[in-house]
C-alpha cells in the first residue's frame, strides 16, 4: 500500500533517520511532495502496518511488551541486589564487632590486664555459619 506521509512518519516506517529521508529526497530515492507547509514522502507498506502518531501500531505493541519484560528483569536485578546488600552489610558489620573487640583484648594485654572471656555467639554464627570452625 502506498502512502502520503511526513518526513518524521517516515523515518519511523523506514527505520532510518530523518536527515536520510532528506538526503533521499534529494537524490530523487524517494517521491516527495508539499501539502500546505508540510513536506509528505511517498512510502511503500504492508497492509497489515497501520501508523498512528508516526509510529507502526505493531511496533508499538511489541516494544511495550518489551520494555515490561526490560522492567519486571531490572526490578528483579535490584531487588536480588538489595538482598545481597543487605547480606554483604550483615557480614560486615559482623566482622567489625569482631575485630573491635579483638583490638580491645590486645589493647587489654598490652596494658597488663587479662581481659574477660565472653561467652559471646561464635563469630561463624554471626556470619551465618552453623559451626563454630571456619570454613577451609
Amino acid at each position: 500500500m502506498t502512502k502520503w506521509v511526513t518526513i518524521s512518519e517516515a523515518s519511523v516506517i523506514l527505520g532510518v533517520s530523518e536527515r536520510t529521508i532528506w538526503r533521499r529526497i534529494a537524490d530523487g530515492t524517494y517521491e516527495a511532495k508539499i501539502e500546505g507547509t508540510r513536506k509528505l514522502v511517498k512510502v511503500v507498506t504492508t497492509d497489515d502496518v497501520s501508523v498512528v502518531n508516526g509510529m507502526p501500531s505493531t511496533d508499538k505493541d511489541g516494544m511495550i511488551n518489551w520494555l515490561k519484560n526490560q522492567l519486571e528483569d531490572r526490578n528483579k536485578q535490584i531487588n536480588n541486589l538489595h538482598e545481597e546488600i543487605k547480606n554483604n552489610r550483615d557480614k560486615s558489620d559482623a566482622i567489625i564487632m569482631k575485630l573491635t573487640e579483638e583490638l580491645e583484648a590486645q589493647r587489654l594485654l598490652f596494658q597488663g590486664i587479662k581481659p574477660e572471656k565472653k561467652r559471646d555467639r561464635s563469630f561463624w554464627k554471626l556470619l551465618g555459619k552453623n559451626n563454630d570452625e571456619p570454613e577451609t
